[in-house]
């Protein structure tokens, strides 16, 4: 196939960058414009791509790099689902690449051997066998999480014991910490049998100030961008901040997951380690000594990040939607409402939630699909790659492109979605992916994230124990406060 000049949308460096209608012309209105760019990507490419009927996908030229964005849903599954062959890479980040050694699987090509050998580790993590072993932790660690709530709300100031009537969450940035401190317990747990029991565990302070530094390290504010201008690649460390960031993060990173894979290692050799957890399976198919010795195909460093990588995503992706959860009920105190009456007819007052009790509560699973829609976790999603030059409709991707999935966009598609900025979580009870009834798309929005059971279990309990609510008085204030962060996405 010749490869031609056409290409989709094109816009090229800041000077390119569309205005979205602003309100007054000049150079605020232009300048606003690339902010919003900037700061909510995915609202700025969603609504050029709604505004402009003729365009298919945004196509943006930054530098050396093209990159691809995709709005539709239907585009989406066109380009990487069925031509996953041509699209199925990941983007080289250079930064990733210097911190984890190219250990880091999530964002490794798909024919890469870390990759597959991160995948196989996945499925142990996510299979229904998997999910009924560790219920167990799911259920001690909500429970606790519930205790913790309701003990320490400001973290400082613990409050008498009030069950089974609801009191009011207060404090967003304290109830934040609780939740990480589920999620990273419980994933620290189902990996490698080491819980984290309180907010000052050794452990979990080490995840969040290594997690910290990571994600610093990724943010357009603070990363060097190198693979635009790779000349950065060689400035030396007392001239580049980005570099001393790295070296800093590498440590904390392999501090961490050294660590937590030498306490399973060492608990291995003297029996199971709490009943099976994944990085325990994954030893026993390592014949003899763990060290010095290569497994699966992978070496001791690439095996040592398998259970780091799921560490950080099951820890801040579960963490993130929960904490969505709790803003989103604090903008919709009526759907709080309805998911506790529901709650209160099926589980009674009288004991705490089951995981199984989720399969007999529809309002409660709609309310759960209705945070992510509205409030995607990675609302730009993991970039892939073009593995080669390809022809799209009438379009050219050129190999090495980064395509983008507007998550956020899809999910807010007027087309698609019923009032898609409101919280509405009846659309789900409606259609299986909260479309429009009746609407003929030939295709079905699905959620790309696993809802699993440790963190359904702890939004029944968070929805069966407490009221959320801003505080009593300062309604005004707070809700303006309610109001940034719930934007903040």
């Amino acid at each position: 196939m010749q490869v031609g000049p056409r290409r989709g949308p094109e816009v090229t460096l800041w000077s390119q960058i569309p205005t979205i209608h602003p309100e007054s012309g000049g150079l605020s209105a232009r300048l606003s414009a690339r902010k919003k760019l900037v700061d909510e990507p995915f609202c700025t490419t969603r609504q050029y791509s709604y505004d402009s009927q003729q365009i298919r996908f945004s196509q943006l030229k930054i530098a050396n790099e093209t990159i691809i964005v995709l709005s539709n849903a239907k585009i989406v599954k066109e380009i990487l689902e069925d031509r996953a062959n041509e699209t199925s890479e990941r983007p080289y980040t250079h930064t990733l690449d210097v911190v984890t050694g190219g250990n880091y699987f999530a964002f490794s090509g798909s024919e890469s051997q870390v990759w597959k050998f991160g995948r196989k580790a996945m499925q142990s993590l996510v299979s229904l066998q998997a999910v009924q072993t560790h219920l167990h932790v799911a259920e001690k660690e909500s429970a606790r999480l519930l205790y913790d709530i309701l003990h320490q709300p400001e973290v400082h100031d613990p409050i008498p014991l009030i069950f089974p009537f609801r009191i009011l969450i207060r404090v967003l940035q304290h109830i934040y910490t609780h939740i990480t401190r589920f999620t990273y317990s419980f994933m620290a747990s189902v990996l490698y049998g080491k819980p984290a029991p309180r907010i000052d565990s050794q452990d979990f302070t080490l995840f969040c100030d290594y997690f910290h530094h990571f994600t610093k390290m990724l943010s357009p504010g603070d990363a060097a961008p190198v693979d635009l201008f790779p000349v950065l690649k060689y400035v030396p460390e007392r001239w580049a901040p980005w570099k001393k960031l790295w070296r800093k993060t590498r440590q904390l990173q392999r501090m961490l997951y050294f660590s937590l894979l030498d306490h399973t290692e060492q608990e291995f050799r003297h029996g199971p380690v709490g009943g099976g957890t994944i990085m325990e399976g994954l030893l026993e198919k390592m014949p003899g000594d763990v060290v010095n010795r290569e497994m699966l195909g992978t070496d001791l460093a690439t095996f040592r990040y398998i259970g780091g990588v799921m560490l950080d995503g099951g820890t801040e992706t579960s963490a993130a939607l929960i904490q969505s959860l709790i803003l989103c009920l604090l903008k919709s105190p009526e759907s709080l409402q309805k998911a506790q009456e529901e709650l209160d007819a099926v589980v009674s007052r009288e004991r705490l939630p089951f995981a199984s009790d989720i399969d007999h509560l529809p309002y409660v699973q709609a309310l759960i699909k209705e945070v992510f829609r509205i409030r995607s976790v990675g609302p730009s999603g993991v970039p892939h790659a073009a593995g080669k030059d390809f022809q799209y409709d009438e379009y050219i991707i050129p190999m090495g492109a980064t395509i983008f999935i507007n998550m956020w966009g899809m999910m807010h598609d007027p087309e698609l979605f019923e009032r898609p900025e409101e919280f509405w979580p009846e659309r789900y009870l409606m259609t299986p992916d909260g479309t429009k009834p009746g609407l003929n798309k030939g295709y079905t929005i699905g959620l790309n994230f696993m809802f699993g059971c440790g963190k359904s279990l702890a939004v029944m309990r968070l929805l069966w124990a407490f009221d959320i609510s801003p505080i009593d008085g300062e309604v005004t204030q707070h809700w303006r406060e309610i109001e940034v962060e719930y934007k903040d996405v």
